[in-house]
């Protein structure tokens, strides 16, 4: 499993645990960085979930700023959005790494993308294929619902996300 952040990661991570033990491990590691304790050589059913770039990036303001890091450096959400990009951090920190693209997450060697929107539907699909018979629980639980976020963009927000995850947008055909 693929976990980029702020798409339902820690859900499943916390379904997959009984089935796996080093789930969660590897926490926010890229499949390449996944195959270093693998064989491989090996096939393995690799999985990840994208989620609307727009949804996500107000989601990652919430945990930065609210939840995880409680982080008052920036007043509002238009503030943080202006700013982060230009933050530094050390390469590869869990910071930087939830600014990627999603696409930036995704090898050829992904066999199935499941949606954030389509969450339900497709833990299904993913824990049948896998032979598990387990509930997604809801872990992380954020304070927006799916259209909750879009009334705290602005015109210049939605540029920035436009600009940032072009690609997210593009190749899964997300709309704001």
């Amino acid at each position: 499993f693929i976990h980029i952040p702020k798409t339902a990661g820690t859900s499943i991570e916390k379904a997959l645990l009984p089935f796996h033990s080093r789930v969660n491990k590897h926490q926010h590691e890229n499949l390449e960085e996944h195959y270093q304790y693998k064989d491989k050589n090996k096939k393995y059913f690799v999985f990840t979930v994208v989620r609307n770039p727009y949804q996500r990036f107000y989601s990652l303001y919430n945990h930065f700023t609210l939840r995880r890091f409680n982080n008052k450096k920036y007043k509002n959400f238009q503030e943080w959005a202006e700013n982060i990009f230009d933050e530094r951090w050390p390469h590869k920190s869990y910071r930087q790494r939830s600014l990627w693209q999603q696409v930036d997450w995704i090898t050829p060697d992904v066999n199935f993308i499941m949606r954030f929107e389509n969450l339900e539907k497709d833990w299904q699909k993913v824990s049948k294929l896998l032979g598990i018979n387990k509930k997604l629980p809801h872990v992380n639980k954020g304070t927006i619902v799916s259209h909750g976020f879009k009334s705290h963009y602005t015109a210049k927000i939605r540029r920035i996300v436009e600009e940032r995850f072009a690609d997210d947008i593009r190749t899964f055909g997300y709309k704001f």
